[in-house]
């Protein structure tokens, strides 16, 4: 899903919460950000998989099971791990957790039994640190 599928599904929620914006809890995000969406990714994220977490959205699972991408295992409650943990984290710390992952895989690539797989597992978190780096933005 991308950033603007994810814009849109936050506000068809702020349109149809029945609550007020004290109780959101993005509400410190949408402040910052509010009718400036674009071009801030990073935020969009944080938001979405905040939303997700505390159950305020749901979005369908990843409907194929990409070992790589999108594992299955990895996606509960229509948000991956992934986006959970980027949401917990600053910056700086999703960025050490990237290189922590890349790392992982490249050092078990040949004693696992899928070393094509765990390396592209590992180019797959070197490509969103990358992606990070060069604009601040970041995958879906």
């Amino acid at each position: 899903m991308d950033s603007k599928q994810k814009l849109d599904i936050m506000m068809d929620y702020c349109k149809n919460r029945d609550f007020s914006c004290r109780k959101c809890p993005i509400k410190d995000i949408c402040k910052e950000y509010r009718g400036r969406w674009e071009g801030h990714d990073d935020a969009i994220n944080k938001a979405f998989s905040t939303l997700a977490m505390t159950g305020h959205i749901f979005t369908p699972a990843t409907p194929k099971d990409d070992p790589v991408n999108h594992p299955g295992h990895y996606t509960k409650g229509g948000i991956e791990c992934l986006d959970a943990i980027r949401a917990s984290m600053t910056d700086d710390g999703f960025l050490d957790f990237l290189k922590g992952q890349i790392i992982k895989y490249v050092w078990r690539y040949q004693h696992k039994g899928k070393p094509l797989e765990d390396l592209q597992k590992a180019r797959f978190y070197l490509n969103r640190m990358i992606d990070i780096l060069e604009g601040g933005k970041d995958h879906d």
